[in-house]
């Protein structure tokens, strides 16, 4: 399946590539800057650089990369989940799930 992440620059974002890519799907993250292309690229994900707050760009970004699947994550606060200990428990499971019900399919 082809997902496509906003806010891949955040840690949630950066975790969900990791582990969707690690499940074998094709990800691209929506970045602001080119000097997150690297980071994307370390994580599984295929960058794509656009401006979160204009439509036009987003809408190209829409277009260029046909996904499957689209998760918002840009207007996600920050939160202390990896600094508590707790780390990202769960988001294995929850994941599947997600994409899973986005198909119709049963997992």
């Amino acid at each position: 399946m082809h997902v496509f992440v906003t806010g891949a620059t955040t840690e949630l974002g950066r975790e969900v590539i990791r582990q969707l890519g690690g499940c074998g799907h094709h990800v691209t993250g929506m970045i602001r800057r080119r000097s997150e292309l690297a980071a994307i690229r370390r994580d599984g994900g295929l960058p794509l650089l656009a401006d979160p707050a204009s439509a036009v760009e987003i809408e190209r970004a829409l277009h260029i990369v046909e996904a499957d699947v689209i998760l918002n994550l840009s207007p996600q606060k920050s939160n202390t989940l990896l600094h508590d200990g707790h780390g990202w428990r769960g988001l294995d499971k929850t994941l599947p799930a997600l994409l899973c019900g986005a198909q119709g399919a049963s997992c």
